[in-house]
């Protein structure tokens, strides 16, 4: 029991800005249930039950598909649909980052590998993490093994690392970053918060891409202001060398608007639902 609370006091401490807390009754009940998530989280981690599925990408300039981005996928028996910021959440808790990254990775891969042998789609794959997975310094040999496994080139990976204020307080992060640039992975920044006063940190780090909400600019026909805030968004990040991939573009309108100001890539809901792996061949092979 001792051991027990401890852990639920742990959770607590986690959510709190002094880093501390003491366990108390109140609220032991949702621990309690964060607990017992964590261990079932542990248990899909080391049983592979684990699922993904893909969202396509395309090229702008092409008007074709290029890629795909994988959406994990967690279905508790008791909890139902868990979305993947608290499966990563759980992870942390649990310590199982790396097995949950690698359980992912390794599904992401094998699926892009059986794309290109039976459905001829030599497609990229993006992988959504967490910013606190760099924490974890033997990340990037995760990623190696799971490339030489599925014997996928290295620029064919993307790492979407979702948060970067962890990047401007701890080292460990930022050389976690550096190491996974020498594998010859893509990185791309997925951070829908992050300030102006970040993109010049962020133009020091290994950063190839950057990725935007194209729904946050709302209808560019009737806000020629928020097109003018987009199109400088999208010539500033050229000028610092990252290719722009926009996110919840709503329609055909809106995706030759971005062409036209120059964005690179694009996956948008109405050219198709993130599919499961049999379904994205039947679609795009």
């Amino acid at each position: 029991m001792l051991l027990q609370r401890a852990r639920a006091a742990c959770i607590e401490a986690r959510e709190s800005t002094t880093r501390m807390a003491q366990y108390s009754d109140d609220g032991a009940r949702s621990i309690g249930t964060a607990l017992l998530t964590e261990n079932r989280l542990r248990t899909a981690v080391a049983e592979d039950t684990l699922e993904i599925s893909f969202q396509p990408q395309y090229d702008l300039s092409l008007g074709q598909i290029m890629g795909a981005q994988t959406r994990l996928q967690w279905r508790d028996p008791s909890a139902g649909a868990i979305a993947a910021n608290e499966a990563f959440d759980a992870a942390e808790a649990a310590g199982v980052v790396n097995g949950l990254v690698s359980s992912m990775l390794n599904r992401a891969l094998r699926n892009v590998s059986e794309f290109r042998y039976s459905a001829g789609l030599d497609l990229r794959v993006g992988v959504q993490l967490p910013a606190f997975a760099l924490l974890h310094s033997d990340l990037p040999e995760v990623v190696q093994r799971a490339l030489g496994t599925w014997s996928l080139r290295p620029g064919r990976l993307v790492l979407q690392i979702g948060g970067s204020t962890i990047l401007g307080r701890e080292p460990v992060a930022r050389e976690t970053l550096l190491q996974l640039k020498k594998v010859g992975v893509r990185l791309a920044i997925d951070d829908r918060k992050l300030a102006l006063s970040s993109l010049f940190f962020l133009a020091g780090l290994p950063f190839q891409e950057i990725m935007i909400d194209a729904a946050a600019a709302g209808d560019l026909a009737a806000a020629p202001k928020s097109e003018k805030i987009l199109g400088a968004l999208i010539e500033l990040s050229h000028q610092l060398g990252l290719d722009v991939v926009a996110s919840g573009v709503a329609d055909e309108a809106m995706a030759a608007r971005l062409k036209a100001l120059g964005c690179d890539y694009m996956q948008a809901d109405f050219k198709g639902p993130a599919l499961d792996s049999k379904g994205f061949v039947a679609r795009y092979g």
